[in-house]
């Protein structure tokens, strides 16, 4: 498989807003329908949100999955809108929590999965650009190419042949002229 962290990274993301989703629903800070339709809407955007997150990091490993000799434009179209989703989801939260808080600074939390998100988009955009050189490299010989590099290899060897090495000059000092003798 050519896109495989690509589609490692999707599975991450989708089970981290899928989860963040369900925790959402779980939660049971969802406001009670007395509220009113706009007051049940806001509750219900976050989980909204999350899952639609989700399901673009499930289209981004399917199309990752499946794309085949195609350049992976597609992929790298859907990941971006992801990876941008995501990014906008945590910039609101850490929106939310800043007016619920004193604190105007984001924690460490809302940092650290900003950070893997944009260090999850720079991997899929250089998995997707060095996928062509990679088939490039093993693409079949054909016969031109052979013939090329029979011709590099025999230019090669005749001016390996025209470096001049050194020889032994030096004649063997006979056995019996070392005692002496």
């Amino acid at each position: 498989m050519r896109r495989c962290l690509t589609v490692l990274l999707s599975f991450y993301w989708i089970a981290f807003f899928s989860l963040a989703a369900w925790a959402g629903l779980l939660s049971g800070a969802l406001p009670s329908v007395n509220g009113g339709i706009l007051n049940m809407a806001g509750g219900f955007a976050p989980v909204i949100a999350n899952s639609l997150i989700a399901v673009l990091f499930l289209w981004t490993a399917l199309s990752a999955a499946l794309d085949g000799a195609e350049s992976g434009q597609q992929t790298e179209e859907i990941a971006r809108l992801a990876c941008a989703g995501g990014v906008g989801l945590m910039f609101m939260s850490f929106l939310n929590g800043a007016t619920m808080s004193s604190a105007m600074l984001p924690g460490p939390g809302e940092t650290s999965v900003l950070l893997a998100l944009l260090v999850s988009y720079v991997v899929i955009r250089i998995e997707r650009r060095d996928a062509p050189q990679r088939e490039d490299k093993l693409a079949v010989a054909t016969p031109v190419s052979i013939a090329r590099l029979n011709a590099l290899g025999a230019a090669h060897g005749s001016l390996l042949d025209r470096i001049p090495m050194p020889r032994v000059t030096a004649s063997v000092i006979p056995f019996d002229d070392m005692k002496g003798n």
